[in-house]
């Protein structure tokens, strides 16, 4: 576990994403709600179990719940020993553990870590307990693009920590001209650098409704330890992307995208 966290440099209000715009366009109508009304409740099969629980899995419990086997454990004979002591030609793993913590981009303040614990929707939280902080895995010697693999998340199925294309958005085109937003919540890994597509995620199961994820979205300067977000359109655009946060009335925290 290396001992700074992750930041994630925003004022925790809301993750807006706009694109530069030649001439003024007239947004579509803001979303009443940015998620579903009333309450929503998935079976514990459908959303299986959590990262920590799925670690404690034998293989046959881990087939049943449709997680991956685990690798086999080999045994060393004494040549395979006698080769370990040979220097390897393969550079070892740079990934490191740690948390992501939200500071106020105006005063450099912490809010909060990203918990380890969603809303009711799959979707991601803050907390300040930095006992309840979630753990992610990021390799500390690259800057530029990432995905960001979670370690003790709710959802052994959905290991990554993704951009979940919002309820109320009407395509996952980002920009000036509407007023689509997504979510930052649990999904499996998509391509970095790539435009969201559609794949499993919590909100889905949750919900019901197939929503485009992006798991790649993720941008992590190895100097400052900060990480951005940079959200694709469909046509590979790149509108400029801020994180940020909404505690809206009558709704779970959740992390959001939506056009500024």
């Amino acid at each position: 576990m290396f001992s700074r966290s992750l930041h994630i440099p925003c004022i925790v209000v809301a993750l807006f994403c706009g694109a530069v715009s030649a001439h003024a366009v007239s947004p579509a109508p803001e979303p009443s709600l940015f998620n579903p009304s009333g309450t929503v409740s998935a079976a514990a099969a459908e959303l299986g179990v959590s990262q920590l629980q799925a670690g404690a899995l034998t293989n046959a419990h881990r087939l049943a719940a449709g997680l991956p086997l685990k690798a086999p454990h080999r045994r060393a004979s004494r040549t395979n020993a006698a080769r370990r002591t040979t220097p390897s030609n393969t550079p070892s793993s740079n990934n490191a553990q740690g948390y992501i913590q939200a500071r106020d981009i105006t005063t450099g303040d912490p809010k909060g870590y990203l918990s380890a614990v969603y809303n009711e929707f799959g979707q991601a939280t803050l907390t300040t307990d930095f006992s309840e902080a979630l753990v992610v895995s990021i390799d500390l010697t690259v800057s530029g693009p990432i995905s960001i693999q979670t370690v003790n998340g709710p959802y052994a199925s959905y290991p990554f920590l993704g951009a979940v294309n919002g309820f109320a958005s009407t395509s996952s085109i980002f920009g000036t001209s509407s007023y689509n937003y997504a979510y930052i919540g649990a999904t499996i890994e998509t391509d970095i650098g790539a435009p969201a597509v559609a794949a499993a995620n919590a909100f889905s199961t949750i919900v019901g409704q197939a929503v485009d994820v992006a798991s790649g979205i993720w941008y992590f300067d190895s100097i400052t330890k900060y990480i951005s977000v940079q959200w694709i359109n469909p046509d590979l655009s790149a509108p400029v992307t801020h994180l940020g946060y909404s505690q809206a009335a009558g709704e779970s925290h959740h992390i959001q995208a939506t056009s500024a």
